[in-house]
């Protein structure tokens, strides 16, 4: 009975050894930043969040000046003026700020829509490398603390992501 047991024992740890060797890394936000298509989405991103910079400091500028003005008009102006001015100020810079959280958001979700559907076209191709090189487990380089450079799969999963996603 005993040797029985250590015969089963001996074949469980030989068969998780066999599956060890079958695990991979890849580094995904390497592949999205080098890959042809993940630095045109990237590049995209980054004209958008250019053109909102713009576009804010712009609204911000044209209401620093506004605010400037209603200073120096301060002891010109009546009471009842000032506090006019002051109270549209306040409700531009509301808006101002209103515009700026939709920018925000608006462009958050651009972003991860972009790479949503980055990360989707090259699902297929990740999943047929794992299953033509018998692959058991893909980890995300970032959870890996240490690793055999031999089980980075990253730089061949770019290399086919850059011929066949154009």
């Amino acid at each position: 009975m005993k040797y029985l047991i250590v015969i089963i024992f001996f074949f469980f740890n030989l068969s998780s050894i066999a599956y060890s060797s079958n695990i991979v890394y890849i580094d995904m936000n390497f592949i999205l930043s080098n890959s042809n298509h993940g630095k045109l989405i990237l590049k995209e991103l980054e004209n958008k969040n250019k053109t909102n910079i713009k576009e804010l400091e712009s609204k911000e500028k044209i209401l620093k000046d506004l605010e400037k003005k209603i200073t120096n008009q301060k002891n010109i102006l009546s009471k009842e003026d000032l506090e006019k001015k002051i109270n549209d100020l306040k409700k531009k810079i509301v808006i101002f700020n209103e515009d700026k959280d939709e920018l925000s958001k608006e462009f958050n979700e651009i972003k991860n829509k972009s790479i949503t559907d980055f990360m989707k076209n090259i699902e297929p191709l990740v999943s047929g490398y794992i299953k033509d090189n018998s692959i058991n487990i893909v980890l995300d380089k970032k959870n890996v603390i240490m690793g055999n450079k031999d089980q980075d799969i990253t730089f061949k999963i770019l290399e086919i992501v850059n011929n066949n996603i154009k």
